[in-house]
């Protein structure tokens, strides 16, 4: 799987570089309709690159920073109702967030 993997690296390095080869003729240099498309080519391509390199850890942290950022939006959406609630009865409003915040805790493991 990793030689698949590197082998696919290495001809889209290869692409990439062709493409920069070919953006040098007259003829794709005074269109710029293909210099566009050439450049988008590659653009997909170094895309392609770096998200290929990406391991099954830094698919993880990505995949919990983004839930953090989620969680973090809906606390502060809740957050003045927290407020509220504490302020009218703290016992039974804080141990209902400190479940809460466990729960959470445990999803980030």
């Amino acid at each position: 799987a990793a030689d698949a993997v590197s082998s696919t690296f290495t001809k889209a390095q290869f692409c990439i570089e062709a493409l920069q080869e070919m953006a040098q003729y007259e003829i794709i240099d005074s269109s710029l309709h293909l210099k566009t498309t050439l450049v988008d080519a590659q653009n997909l391509l170094h895309h392609m690159v770096r998200v290929g390199t990406f391991t099954p850890n830094t698919l993880l942290a990505l995949n919990n920073i983004s839930e953090m950022t989620y969680a973090e939006d809906a606390i502060k959406v809740y957050s003045p109702i927290f407020q509220e609630k504490i302020t009218k009865d703290p016992a039974s409003t804080v141990s209902l967030l400190r479940s809460l915040f466990l729960k959470l805790s445990h999803c980030l493991e």
